[in-house]
């Protein structure tokens, strides 16, 4: 026999109502449906229009097209895809980070930004030897390496400089400005 403290626990459950099976009709080999299906509400069939914090947050990112590609490609050489690998990622324990290190994400992000410039200058006509030179220097900069003057760093930026020099001018069919 249950106990009044036992007791008061069952009062608390809630019974869920057995449905008669007059309610449901059978249809289609066992399939069971109900003989009124609500509508569903005007929200779900047609959202609303997105609101203003939405369309603040900016256009979606278009597809990159080969010019950037290309540009990227260029940009992400052996060497500089050797020293992105080694850096560390932002979930890297901060006691394994060097002062002064980027992370991953950083040098990512700002190697993309450097390679859309570079293709905004070109679809304006502006391209030029000392503009590459420019983005590609201060993209760079964010390495140690680049602060303690490394040869091989310094090498692979001038090889870039060339390659995007060459690169451009292919695509514009003649010399770009220095």
């Amino acid at each position: 026999m249950p106990t009044p403290p036992q007791e008061k626990e069952m009062e608390k459950i809630i019974q869920t109502p057995e449905i008669p099976s007059e309610n449901f009709e059978e249809k289609n080999r066992g399939e069971i449906q109900t003989p009124q299906q609500e509508a569903l509400p005007q929200e779900i069939i047609s959202p609303a229009p997105p609101d203003a914090s939405q369309e603040a947050q900016g256009p979606k990112p278009e597809t990159k097209d080969e010019i950037l590609i290309g540009i990227e490609k260029i940009l992400s050489s052996e060497i500089i895809t050797e020293i992105y690998n080694e850096l560390p990622s932002r979930n890297t324990p901060k006691k394994n980070v060097m002062k002064g290190m980027p992370f991953k994400e950083d040098f990512l992000h700002n190697g993309e930004a450097a390679a859309i410039a570079m293709h905004e200058n070109y679809e304006k006509g502006e391209i030029t030897v000392h503009g590459l030179e420019n983005s590609v220097h201060e993209w760079l900069l964010m390495l140690p390496e680049a602060e303690s003057h490394d040869p091989a760093l310094e090498q692979e930026e001038l090889d870039m400089i060339r390659s995007l020099k060459e690169y451009f001018e292919k695509l514009l069919q003649k010399p770009i400005e220095e």
